[in-house]
């Protein structure tokens, strides 16, 4: 959950209460390149002139640059050190200085050079937002194309901080120009936040007919899952209209961001904000009402936007997690490369895949690959929308009482599986074994970053403490500062109280309320919700605890023998024995009665109170994997050995394990040479083993 103000935390559970939503569009190329600015008074050394175009449209701090009365008695100005520049935010400075009539020289300009934006139609100029820093009151615009202007725009009178410049269309622009004529204060320096090749501006409830943002993922990396946001703008004025020559339409393409932002009216008549997401157009993500009085945008999360791409990979692949993101970011476009957030412990993890592994893949697809095989899930971060990479956590999200809820909680069953196979190196199959085996879905899963069983049983696990259990459903009055991941405490019928985590959530404004605002939420995986285990291998009576009204249990029953192994002869060697099939496994959830007793016969078939049985299981090709112990149950015996010297009798299966004994060695080949009258005798043939014996079963009881 976000961090909030305790006056946030009061007003946004107040009833009634004010939610504002926000949004700060940018309609700029999003693959647009700029370079280095430069100005006929120079820049001043301490600015970081790539904030210039970083889209943020308030400053950290104001510096002190020797201007008549800027250094503030307050402490709010700041000398800079020498050499040094500044990280955080603040407005470029020039070293030139307005008269005592606010009026500059002909130095006073600055001029961004741009390139690889096709189409131009709008600039967006925020100027310093400090007090005693001033603002241009008249100043010129002037876009280039190569040496020569072609759109040139003055502004005389002007008293905003933040102006958007439109009314043009520029194709292949190069440069943009302000100079500056006239400052509202004397004696100070031009100060500029922002110049930005497109409309950087933002919308409130004033220009919002319905916001509808939705933020989803899938913490078990099966599906890939992302946010959408659609929002409605008044348009009377046709500002977006796709027939108009002069409306800044033709702007407006695939990739571009809008930040959004939901506003909650605390005590002192103050907004305090929390933002929710940043969403990408989508390509021909727009549509118009039939008189052109309102304009949507339908938008994805940064997920969304890699979804469906096919990875475009370099000639050499790379090694780590945080190089296999940016692989995928770079999918996107060269500037989304370093729009990503993965915690440290994660970022070097070694990840490696062939080229013919990977190719055919979108960027989903692999985003997904990449979190299962390091133990992550994936997301969109709501400050900054940028892909995040974090392991699953406690982080504890809110509470939710019945009284900010508009009906009890709707209830369902969590996914189980049957099973989950992954394919290994070489082709290999593993099945691990699900939560439920008289489940309906199996999973098949073929990520070329997990290629051995340790790795998959690792996977298995993750995948399965994220299923099962119960899905909730809540249609509470919503709260933007809550995020995806947050472990969630609610109220239902009864006022028992449930804790889930919260994986899709809904925020919608709509004819100046918020309301659709449900959220839904998934219990912790089932081995959170048992302290105890037992493995029962000889036939006895299991008591349940006190307190415990409900087990997962596994059945398991005995494997069969391995076959023997042939004799072999004066001719040929004998072949091995096959090893013997691994026992049925039967898994499900039981209702059982605190301190009940249940009688359990080990056999060749497994049972549990007289009513459950491993002859109602499946068996598995490479065994049923536990994943909470890692040990293989129910695995098939191994042939028998090749070419035996002596009799070699196969192995039996593990006690217990439910495991297969393994074939019979083949008996060798006798030795013997005719010399023209006889046969000389150099060894006998040897018999072939006897199969092992399969291992009994065994019952497991998690409680």
């Amino acid at each position: 959950m976000q961090e909030t103000s305790e006056t946030y935390l009061a007003a946004v559970h107040a009833n009634p209460r004010v939610v504002t939503p926000m949004a700060l569009i940018d309609l700029g190329d999003p693959d647009a390149v700029y370079d280095e600015p430069f100005a006929g008074g120079e820049i001043l050394p301490f600015c970081d002139t790539e904030h210039l175009h970083n889209r943020k449209k308030v400053s950290d701090k104001t510096m002190t640059t020797l201007e008549h009365n800027i250094w503030l008695l307050d402490g709010n100005a700041e000398l800079p050190e020498k050499d040094t520049v500044i990280s955080e935010e603040v407005a470029a400075a020039f070293d030139v200085m307005s008269g005592e009539d606010g009026t500059f020289g002909e130095d006073a300009y600055i001029e961004q050079p741009v390139s690889n934006i096709q189409v131009l139609q709008a600039v967006t100029l925020i100027f310093a937002d400090g007090a005693a820093e001033g603002w241009p009151v008249e100043f010129d615009m002037q876009i280039y194309v190569g040496s020569s202007i072609v759109w040139q725009q003055q502004v005389v009178g002007n008293t905003e901080r933040s102006i958007v410049l439109e009314g043009f269309t520029v194709y292949d622009p190069t440069a943009i120009r302000i100079v500056f004529g006239r400052w509202s204060l004397p004696r100070r320096r031009p100060r500029i936040l922002e110049i930005y090749a497109g409309v950087l501006e933002e919308w409130t409830g004033a220009d919002i007919y319905e916001m509808d943002v939705l933020q989803s993922t899938d913490l078990t990396n099966l599906t890939v899952a992302y946010g959408n946001a659609r929002i409605v703008l008044r348009n009377e004025n046709r500002r977006f209209h796709p027939r108009a020559k002069d409306s800044i339409f033709r702007s407006i393409e695939d990739r571009q961001a809008v930040a959004i932002y939901y506003g909650v009216s605390v005590p002192g008549g103050r907004v305090e904000t929390v933002p929710v997401g940043v969403y990408y157009m989508q390509k021909g993500g727009w549509e118009t009402a039939a008189t052109d009085s309102s304009f949507t945008f339908n938008c994805v999360s940064i997920v969304g936007l890699l979804a469906d791409r096919v990875v475009l990979l370099p000639e050499e692949l790379p090694e780590t997690v945080q190089g296999w993101v940016e692989v995928l970011l770079a999918t996107v476009g060269e500037n989304f490369t370093q729009r990503y957030i993965i915690d440290e412990t994660l970022a070097a993890q070694t990840l490696t895949a062939a080229h013919e592994e990977v190719e055919a893949l979108t960027c989903g697809v692999l985003l997904r690959y990449i979190c299962m095989a390091i133990g992550a899930w994936y997301g969109a971060d709501a400050a900054t929308g940028r892909l995040t990479i974090q392991k699953i956590s406690d982080r504890q999200g809110t509470y939710i009482s019945l009284s900010e809820q508009y009906g009890y909680p709707a209830e369902s069953a969590g996914d189980e599986w049957a099973d989950i196979t992954f394919k290994l190196a070489n082709g290999v199959l593993y099945t691990v074994g699900g939560n439920n085996s008289a489940a309906e879905q199996s999973q098949k899963i073929d990520n070329p970053f997990i290629r051995t069983e340790a790795k998959a049983l690792t996977a298995a696990g993750n995948i399965l403490r994220l299923c099962g259990g119960s899905k909730f459903k809540i249609a509470g009055r919503g709260d933007p500062a809550c995020e995806l991941g947050d472990v969630d405490i609610f109220e239902t019928i009864f006022a028992e109280k449930v804790t889930a985590r919260r994986y899709k959530q809904q925020l919608k404004f709509s004819s100046g309320v918020m309301q659709e605002t449900p959220s839904w939420h998934i219990q912790a995986g089932w081995a959170a919700e048992y302290a105890g285990r037992a493995e029962i291998t000889a036939d006895g009576v299991w008591t349940a605890p006190e307190g415990v009204t409900q087990i997962w249990l596994v059945l398991i029953d005995r494997g069969s023998d391995g076959s023997p192994g042939e004799d072999g002869t004066w001719n040929d060697s004998g072949q091995p024995g096959i090893g013997g099939q691994g026992g049925r496994v039967w898994v499900g959830r039981v209702n059982v009665t605190s301190g009940g007793e249940y009688g359990i016969v080990i056999g060749d078939n497994t049972t549990f109170g007289g009513s459950y049985t491993s002859a109602d299981g499946k068996r598995y090709d490479s065994g049923w994997g536990d994943v909470y112990t890692g040990k293989v149950y129910a695995a098939p015996g191994a042939a028998g050995a090749e070419n035996c010297k002596s009799v070699t009798n196969g192995a039996d299966g593990e006690p217990g394990s439910g495991c297969g004994g393994q074939g019979g060695g083949g008996g060798r080949q006798g030795a013997r040479a005719w010399n023209g009258e006889k046969w000389v005798y150099k060894r006998s043939p040897v018999d072939g083993g006897a199969g092992g014996k399969g291992a009994a079963g065994c019952a497991i009881i998690y409680y």
